[in-house]
């Protein structure tokens, strides 16, 4: 018995994640060219900049599902509509169908993320309340 199906496949992922591979590659090559010449454009400004002592900088992530605060504004309104304290996941699969996000995949992973970090430091204000460890419940304080 062979199974033809499954090679077929995975000679096309591999094709796949070989491909865009490249392209990031050829993607870093372009960010460097430029970094090179951001660093000759510093150094006729100042001669004696040292460019390695620069930070990088994360870039932020879009956001896909509205206004800023959108987000934080639904998961809480999800949270306050709830009978019991519910995980990041919980929140964010709610909060996703009102946004109109994906609910699986990346788009659903990003949101439940950044609701999840929005939690903690609500919860340093005292606007929700951790209950738990493992998993981390959440409820609205008052």
């Amino acid at each position: 018995m062979t199974n033809e199906h499954v090679v077929s496949a995975l000679v096309r992922k591999f094709a796949e994640i070989k491909g865009k591979l490249k392209a990031s590659e050829k993607h870093s090559r372009n960010l460097r060219a430029d970094l090179t010449h951001l660093d000759a454009v510093l150094r006729l400004f100042r001669t004696n900049y040292e460019t390695a002592k620069i930070i990088a900088k994360r870039p932020k992530r879009p956001i896909r599902w509205g206004k800023r605060g959108q987000g934080w504004r639904t998961a809480i309104d999800v949270l306050r509509r709830a009978d019991a304290p519910m995980t990041a996941r919980e929140i964010g699969l709610q909060a996703a169908r009102k946004l109109g996000v994906e609910t699986k995949g990346e788009p659903l992973r990003y949101l439940v993320t950044s609701i999840g970090d929005s939690l903690q430091r609500a919860s340093k204000k005292g606007v929700v309340r951790q209950i738990g460890d493992y998993p981390r419940r959440w409820e609205i304080v008052g």
